[in-house]
């Protein structure tokens, strides 16, 4: 009757599949058999709506389908939440030393945590504090260092759940682990920042670095700082949370600011890019998250983030990668790289312009940020280029708002020209 009639010489096995009992693993025994049978059934309605009828379901059935499943997840997470026996020894896991078990404890985890997001947000606020008081945080950190792909994933994917949860739970303990003098788990995430060489999770714990430390994210204070995404519009604020957040804000400069800017920290301003001609795909990707993290501090960290560059050089650093395109130009490099740091430098220096007064402006004008912006009008002038419409919406802006840089400008222009 499972057979289908466009393939009528192939036989699935639909029945060996599913009666195969090495599909069902448990990293901890479950001990209640209704439990147990339910998570069966579960899987058996999951298989058929995905592989026996997933060409052939109407829309009908697949809703009905879709909700049984549901309710059965959430039985069976709020079944195993309310069960302290059994977190308590999944989290034991990672006190021993069978790294196959961590593994797939991980993964259990990761899973556990993606299906808790459907649970009302009571029960989803006790399911998060049970783990984080048996060693959740640990976990996330055995799973971000490990050397297996899959579980950096996971592990991954675990922060992202517990962030769109409440970013501000994380917060608060992240400044806890720094008063105890334990490991945070922001310094976890950007040393895996700087080692990671898959792009796609590169990208991932930058994500959650921006969504940790944007005001929009830490507490609705005005209008102006609405939250970033709608996976925060549940999330019911106190008004003690603008304070424990701008904390936090100010701890992320005095501790970690400068350990994650350490590659643009270490650019050498006489080389004008010379030093960046070599770069591996991970490395452009870290400068071009870098620049893009640094735009959103410019107009959400205010002056901090202005004393911060001051004290590190940073725009005066942001400029040497606004000379690298060259070098990849005259080699012929196919490859757009050079020219992704290029338009994020740039979207950087705009950022900077549009804040309110001559601060940034000024600096940019004595450290000569301004030189390789022309000389990249120059080289792009033959043609047009989301590069060349870019420093030409700039230099419009420039001369709009700021006349005396604007007239400096012309001045160093025609110099160049010449």
């Amino acid at each position: 009757m499972l057979d289908d009639a466009e393939f009528p010489r192939h036989r699935a096995h639909h029945r060996e599949y599913l009666s195969d009992p090495s599909k069902f693993r448990q990293v901890i025994e479950i001990k209640d058999p209704a439990t147990v049978q339910k998570i069966h059934y579960t899987f058996r309605l999951q298989y058929l709506k995905d592989v026996v009828l997933a060409r052939l379901m109407e829309e009908p059935v697949f809703s009905v389908l879709n909700s049984l499943v549901y309710f059965n997840q959430v039985v069976i997470i709020q079944v195993l939440c309310a069960n302290n026996e059994f977190i308590k020894e999944l989290f034991a896991v990672f006190l021993t030393e069978d790294d196959e078990r961590k593994r797939s404890a991980v993964a259990f985890i990761q899973q556990f945590c993606q299906i808790s997001k459907t649970l009302q947000a009571p029960a989803r606020s006790n399911l998060y504090n049970k783990c984080a008081d048996n060693g959740l945080y640990d976990v996330i950190e055995y799973a971000l260092l490990h050397k297996d792909i899959r579980i950096r994933l996971a592990g991954a994917d675990v922060v992202m759940i517990a962030i769109e949860h409440d970013p501000t739970v994380l917060r608060a303990t992240i400044a806890k682990q720094l008063e105890e003098g334990k490991k945070p788990l922001l310094t976890t995430l950007y040393e895996s920042i700087h080692r990671e060489q898959d792009l796609g999770l590169k990208l991932h714990f930058f994500e959650c670095v921006r969504i940790l430390l944007d005001p929009s994210t830490l507490a609705p204070v005005d209008g102006a700082n609405e939250r970033a995404s709608h996976m925060l519009a549940h999330i019911k604020y106190k008004p003690e949370d603008a304070v424990t957040s701008d904390k936090f804000v100010s701890t992320f400069y005095r501790h970690w600011a400068a350990e994650l800017c350490i590659p643009l920290i270490a650019l050498n301003e006489e080389e004008k890019g010379e030093q960046l001609g070599n770069l591996a795909a991970a490395d452009i990707a870290v400068y071009v998250h870098l620049l893009e993290l640094m735009s959103g501090f410019v107009r959400l960290h205010g002056d901090r983030f202005r004393d911060f560059t001051e004290q590190f050089s940073l725009l005066e650093k942001a400029s040497v990668l606004l000379w690298c395109k060259f070098k990849h130009i005259k080699l012929g490099n196919p490859l757009p790289s050079s020219w992704l740091i290029c338009t994020a430098a740039l979207r950087f220096f705009r950022h900077c312009l549009a804040v309110t007064g001559d601060a940034y402006t000024n600096r940019m004008m004595k450290s000569g940020s301004f030189e390789p912006i022309i000389d990249i009008l120059i080289e792009s002038s033959a043609r047009n280029s989301l590069l060349n419409s870019a420093v030409l919406e700039m230099l419009q802006y420039i001369y709009k708002v700021h006349a005396r840089e604007g007239r400096l400008l012309n001045d160093r222009r025609g110099k160049s020209r010449s």
